[in-house]
């Protein structure tokens, strides 16, 4: 799993200022959304976008990536 913060550089990496674990934070915004009903597909297309990248990751039960 990603880290929850990560330097955006030449090179990706852990960002120096934070702890290297995957939690809760990575996860909050979505959830969020879903929770107040929010969950529009303009709405999660950053968070579907980014974790479509794990291809194994859905960001919401019926809004799948074709692979």
């Amino acid at each position: 799993m990603p880290a929850d913060w990560l330097r955006l550089a030449d090179k990706p990496e852990i960002a120096p200022d934070f702890k290297p674990h995957f939690g809760y934070d990575a996860i909050r915004i979505p959830l969020y959304l879903i929770w107040a009903k929010l969950d529009t597909p303009d709405n999660l297309k950053p968070f579907k976008d980014f974790w479509g990248y794990f291809k194994s990751a859905i960001v919401r039960p019926g809004l799948e990536q074709p692979y």
